[in-house]
């Protein structure tokens, strides 16, 4: 559902011949817009999503992305369409994770314009209630929508991770979505 220049700028800002790790992959559709030269791998926890990936030639596996054993280190990890699912304190568990078996970035993709569900009276409840409808995963349940602060905060914070002081961050919205690159400091990247 995304709309094509996000898919273009992750292309870009993965580049070639790198590790990616995908975390809640889905059916691990992103692998369809990287460089081919790219080594994918992503885990999901919702088995028939994990199962329709490998068919289609994924290389995926049914894992929870809380589980410290299922993580390995990777060139990039990719977050997308995740950050609205998760309260502050997971934000934080799991990119602690991420943080810590990141060699070189973490690119986040998050919906911006689920921050209208705050502030537009009657018309946002009915909006953060459609939202939630179309953004159902099954597994997590969307009990409020951030605001742009919020969200600005959190990424600025690197989610509060202790690992994330080691990586810088570029903030971007395209087209009513937040990419966000968190980029692993150059004095930090020899020690991975």
């Amino acid at each position: 559902m995304y709309p094509k220049q996000i898919w273009e700028e992750l292309r870009l800002e993965v580049g070639e011949n790198n590790t990616i790790f995908d975390i809640a992959a889905g059916y691990g559709h992103a692998a369809n817009f990287l460089h081919p030269s790219n080594a994918y791998y992503g885990i999901d926890i919702n088995k028939h999503f994990v199962s329709y990936g490998c068919k289609k030639g994924g290389n995926l596996e049914l894992k929870n992305i809380f589980d410290p054993a299922a993580y390995r280190p990777s060139d990039i990890f990719l977050a997308i369409d995740i950050v609205h699912h998760l309260s502050a304190e997971k934000s934080k568990e799991l990119f602690n994770l991420v943080f810590q078996h990141a060699k070189k970035k973490v690119i986040i993709i998050d919906p911006a314009f689920v921050s209208i569900a705050r502030k537009c009276g009657p018309l946002g409840a009915f909006l953060g209630w459609l939202f939630r409808v179309l953004d159902n995963d099954g597994f997590t349940t969307i009990d409020r929508w951030m605001s742009e602060r919020e969200y600005r905060d959190l990424f600025q914070s690197r989610f509060g991770s202790v690992y994330g002081k080691d990586f810088e961050v570029t903030p971007q919205k395209i087209i009513g979505y937040h990419f966000v690159v968190f980029n692993r400091k150059a004095e930090t990247l020899s020690e991975t």
